[in-house]
């Protein structure tokens, strides 16, 4: 009998930054190459902002990026709703350290060196 846990930790989730980052490669283009094939004369991203998306360092899901999903899904070749369902069950990544570790034994004694 297989355990549900079990299951749940083996699952991969589907994320947007993971999307974008396997079609840019798909594509070969680099991260600044995609960045200027998404930009035109009412919307600029420069290849620093993008690889903040692609890294999911920015909240995709904000309207302000809503322009972005159209040219994403022609230049990567992705359906336009699939990557909107994607992009809005994505969260930012936290840039801040794990606090159970911080918290953990194995942290102060590194600390403690």
């Amino acid at each position: 009998m297989i355990d549900d846990n079990d299951n749940n930790e083996m699952q991969s989730l589907i994320t947007f930054d993971r999307v974008l980052f396997g079609g840019r490669r798909k594509i070969r283009l680099s991260q600044k190459e995609l960045a200027v094939e998404l930009s035109d004369r009412t919307h600029q991203i420069d290849h620093i902002t993008y690889s903040k998306i692609e890294n999911a360092r920015i909240d995709i899901r904000s309207s302000e990026w809503d322009w972005l999903i159209p040219k994403l899904s022609y230049q990567l070749q992705i359906d336009k709703r699939w990557l909107q369902a994607i992009r809005e069950q994505t969260a930012v990544k936290s840039i801040l350290p794990n606090v159970d570790y911080l918290r953990s034994t194995t942290w102060r004694l590194k600390c403690q060196k």
